[in-house]
């Protein structure tokens, strides 16, 4: 009875221990990367930036994304507001052997970025595996492409909530500069399979 008891107990801790994000489920059957892998189209979304000119001149951009439309409010130099609206399509597929293929479709105007992917090693403050890193290598757009080399080009996202068939990525990031410029960006992809 005890050996069942002690093996009850030490599987309810190894399952657990698969929680990394603050909404992940408490207990879930498949690994971190089982449930990254495969096709992810957003389900809704929004990406906010701000920026200020080292002569004090601030932008600001907001989009709010679903299914397949945006939303867009920005506000220019001079604070004038701009709206926009149209299609949207947003996909991200994650495979198995680490590599990513991301296609982004504003209106009739598409972007594509292949690289790899991986997770997170547990720097600093972050749990491992509560990171996903994607190192872009070529990417594609109306007017033309470009192909990368070496860890140029770098998305890192949060995985504040991963389940079977939702994931919610976040970022966040700010840069300061010695001119007194500053730009910040936040995004927030609530993602389905």
């Amino acid at each position: 009875m005890k050996k069942i008891l002690l093996f009850s107990i030490s599987l309810l801790f190894i399952l657990s221990a698969c929680k990394k994000g603050p909404n992940d489920p408490a207990i879930s059957l498949l690994s971190r990367k089982a449930r990254v892998v495969g096709e992810w189209t957003i389900n809704s979304g929004t990406s906010t930036s701000s920026e200020i000119s080292s002569l004090n001149k601030k932008t600001n951009h907001r989009f709010t994304f679903t299914e397949n439309t945006y939303d867009y409010f920005g506000t220019d130099e001079d604070n004038i507001n701009y709206v926009a609206k149209g299609s949207y399509f947003f996909k991200m597929k994650f495979e198995k052997n680490g590599n990513v293929k991301i296609t982004e479709t504003y209106d009739n105007l598409t972007y594509i970025a292949n690289g790899t992917w991986d997770f997170n090693t547990g720097i600093g403050a972050s749990k491992s595996k509560e990171q996903i890193n994607i190192h872009i290598t070529y990417a594609s757009y109306p007017i033309g492409s470009t192909k990368f080399s070496g860890n140029q080009t770098e998305l890192t996202y949060t995985l504040t909530e991963l389940r079977n068939k939702k994931m919610i990525l976040y970022q966040s990031k700010k840069e300061e500069n010695s001119d007194n410029s500053s730009k910040s960006i936040t995004n927030s992809y609530e993602m389905k399979q």
